[in-house]
């Protein structure tokens, strides 16, 4: 800032905020605990992050959505703990599935349900302390529990996954396009986990029959099915750039794969348990390479483990947490964790 040749100095002070932000994540330790929410009255089954930019990292407008198995979504600030919004249904006192996905242009927030239903909530006054739901959308065209839901990169669609054993593809425009829902019947029974490619073009899904299914989303075909898992799947993530897939299952493995050949790549055995989440590390600062350096997975060993997606090398585990860990989510930037599960809290913590 400094320079005597202005051709030197930093152009904006955007561009200061934004390296001194980078120069104080990368001087954390791994696992210092950023902040604890602990509003949730019970275990914590889902968490979203806003999709904020770099200069979040974890930010003082970054926010995060958690649910619970009472039923109630809670949207609060990453950085603080504080809570900004609370969603209780009062007709609700428990649930027994909770899924949740925030658009990647930031409007809106799916949450699906042991209810059959999707609801679609607008989010407005995002970035400011007066945060809040706005009910827009209720879909209702499964029969079963809803396990999992994923936005379209463009965030026009949704792909919701069910114990109808379907996958459903539709939008939330105007009343029309709500009738358009496209449908994968490829699983023969429940499906618990679905994640569509960051390029658009596929949808994986997996479930209760061990399988991964990797499928075209235009038309319906499938591409390949990956048998590597010895029990039910539970989450899947991919690769920043499309070419790998994440999966975890019961078997205490998570495995990663060539999404075009079904080619095991690597199989991590870090954990003493099950594996109930996992999430890819996004591009950023972190992952130059551009493929996401790493893989966060949580466990029912009641750690969340931090490890390279390349070698399978540990690069750090959290044991901030005294029971089963259901939810692990990066944030945009790839510098932190938020993890909850059993013990109510959601946890955020530095990741690299």
């Amino acid at each position: 800032m400094v320079a005597i040749d202005v051709n030197e100095r930093p152009a904006s002070i955007a561009m200061v905020k934004q390296e001194l932000e980078r120069l104080v994540a990368i001087s954390q330790p791994v696992g210092t605990l950023v902040t604890t929410y602990h509003e949730h009255n019970r275990l914590v089954l889902a968490a979203a992050w806003s999709p904020d930019g770099p200069s979040s990292s974890p930010g003082r407008d970054s926010c995060i959505v958690s649910g619970s198995s009472d039923g109630s979504l809670h949207i609060w600030n990453a950085a603080t703990g504080q809570n900004m919004f609370t969603y209780r249904n009062p007709s609700k006192w428990y649930a027994w599935a909770c899924a949740l996905a925030w658009s990647p242009d930031g409007n809106f927030i799916a949450c699906g349900g042991d209810d059959k239903l999707v609801q679609i909530w607008q989010v407005e006054n995002a970035g400011t302390t007066a945060v809040t739901m706005k009910h827009f959308f209720t879909y209702s065209g499964h029969s079963n529990w809803v396990n999992a839901v994923a936005w379209s990169p463009d965030s026009r669609r949704i792909a919701s996954a069910s114990d109808d054993k379907t996958v459903q593809i539709w939008q939330i425009g105007n009343t029309a396009t709500h009738k358009q829902v496209e449908t994968y019947c490829g699983h023969p029974r429940w499906v618990e986990a679905v994640a569509w490619s960051p390029d658009g073009n596929f949808i994986a899904s997996g479930g209760n029959d061990r399988t991964v299914h990797v499928w075209d989303v235009a038309t319906k075909k499938t591409i390949l099915i990956y048998r590597g898992h010895l029990y039910g799947v539970n989450a899947l993530a991919w690769s920043p750039d499309s070419t790998r897939i994440a999966s975890c299952s019961w078997d205490n493995i998570v495995r990663v794969w060539d999404a075009i050949t079904g080619r095991t790549l690597l199989i991590y055995d870090g954990h003493a348990d099950g594996v109930n989440a996992l999430a890819w590390s996004p591009d950023g600062p972190s992952s130059s390479s551009g493929r996401g350096s790493y893989i966060a997975s949580a466990s029912k060993d009641k750690t969340v483990q931090v490890w390279d997606a390349s070698t399978g090398d540990t690069v750090f585990t959290y044991r901030g947490h005294t029971y089963w860990v259901y939810a692990v989510v990066w944030s945009p930037d790839g510098t932190c964790i938020a993890s909850g599960g059993n013990d109510k809290t959601v946890q955020v913590w530095w990741a690299i």
